[in-house]
């Protein structure tokens, strides 16, 4: 389902499982979906837009739920790349910095805040840049089930199963964050 209604059907689910998650009970969860469906459909109508690509790179400063289903069900290089503005997403921290052994780097579990940007984000990997600023990690847009080590884990599964149902079908693409996130520690 790629319309109007199936985003709001996304949006409304995610609210009404974040309100219920959070202590709302039966009418929280009414509550929580009724906002989640109409904040996407007000940022649907604020983020129409044309996108511009060079090569296999679209660059945006803000990518949509919509923007990015569409650029799904048209996309047929698996190399594709959305370049998009780090510093337009607030992310929480959800699990402590580590050390990777394999590269060395300092990082982190997150997830992104607001039910919009939560849609086509999710949760992402946190990078500790050590100078005080922080960067999100290259992660692919696609709609596959993941490991679950923990309950965001869990909740991140059930979310994409239903996205997936509601999205168009298509190639995956990548989704790389320039400059540096907003980041709420844990």
């Amino acid at each position: 389902m790629n319309s109007a209604m199936g985003h709001a059907m996304m949006g409304a689910m995610v609210g009404g499982t974040t309100a219920v998650i959070t202590g709302g009970g039966t009418q929280g969860f009414v509550n929580g979906a009724m906002t989640g469906a109409m904040q996407q459909l007000f940022n649907d109508f604020m983020h129409q837009g044309d996108v511009q690509k060079e090569q296999n790179i679209i660059k945006k400063d803000y990518l949509s739920w919509e923007e990015a289903d569409q650029i799904l069900a048209n996309n047929n290089d698996p190399d594709l790349i959305v370049d998009v503005r780090a510093d337009m997403l607030v992310v929480q921290q959800t699990s402590n910095f580590y050390v990777d052994p394999k590269t060395g780097e300092v990082r982190a579990g997150g997830m992104v805040m607001g039910i919009p940007e939560y849609l086509v984000h999710g949760q992402i990997t946190i990078r500790d840049r050590g100078n005080g600023t922080y960067g999100i990690y290259q992660q692919r847009y696609d709609f596959e089930q993941r490991p679950v080590n923990n309950v965001y884990d869990v909740i991140r599964n059930i979310e994409t199963f239903v996205g997936g149902a509601i999205s168009s079908e298509g190639t995956p693409f990548r989704i790389q964050y320039d400059g540096n996130a907003n980041v709420i520690k844990k």
